[in-house]
């Protein structure tokens, strides 16, 4: 039995100098070092071997087997170092060419008729105004006319981030600030489109 385990030691490390992929690799530990491997066969056999005879085989055994998993380890490294060498030359980016042109999305069909709206309006003398998205409850409603008790106020209507403040309900809410910002009393042509999607 002794000879037989030194003979599956040398015969693996033979095996393990031809080694050039990972999966060769995997075949390799799976033969020598697997549950179903020559060496677990041996080591099963261990029961028909005397008193004095198993701590030698035993010990045999485990020296083989750790000097198969250290020559395993070592070529996995060597072969993990070149596949990683052999991915950094395939992927590899030469910096001097020229950059490919990079596909960008386009605006929005809805964005599209708002600004082809906007322009048409602007050519006719209109200004496009803009408000903030977090509203107070003045310029939504107190100078819209909405008095305290309409149901636009209800709290299932509009949302409210505090008592004071409010997401912007309408439109609305700029033209009232736009009024008040008109210190000269002018007329005022203005268009507040919503949102932008």
């Amino acid at each position: 039995m002794k000879d037989k385990i030194t003979k599956l030691g040398n015969e693996a490390k033979l095996a393990l100098e031809k080694i050039e992929t990972m999966q060769e690799l995997n075949d390799i530990k799976i033969k020598y070092l697997g549950k179903k491997s020559e060496l677990s066969n041996v080591l099963k056999d261990m029961a028909s071997l005397s008193k004095e005879e198993r701590p030698i085989i035993g010990s045999l055994a485990n020296k083989i087997r750790k000097e198969i998993e250290e020559k395993i380890s070592e070529i996995e490294a060597k072969l993990a170092k070149k596949e990683l060498e052999a991915k950094l030359i395939r992927e590899s980016i030469d910096v001097t060419l020229p950059s490919t042109k990079i596909k960008t999305g386009s605006k929005h069909p809805v964005n599209r008729v708002i600004e082809e709206i906007e322009d048409l309006f602007v050519s006719m003398g209109y200004t496009v105004e803009a408000g903030p998205e977090l509203e107070t409850d003045r310029f939504c409603f107190e100078l819209l006319n909405l008095p305290q008790g309409h149901p636009a106020r209800d709290m299932q209507d509009s949302f409210y981030i505090t008592d004071e403040y409010l997401l912007r309900t309408q439109t609305s809410a700029v033209q009232a600030r736009t009024m008040l910002a008109n210190e000269e009393k002018t007329p005022i042509r203005m268009i507040c489109p919503r949102k932008n999607i």
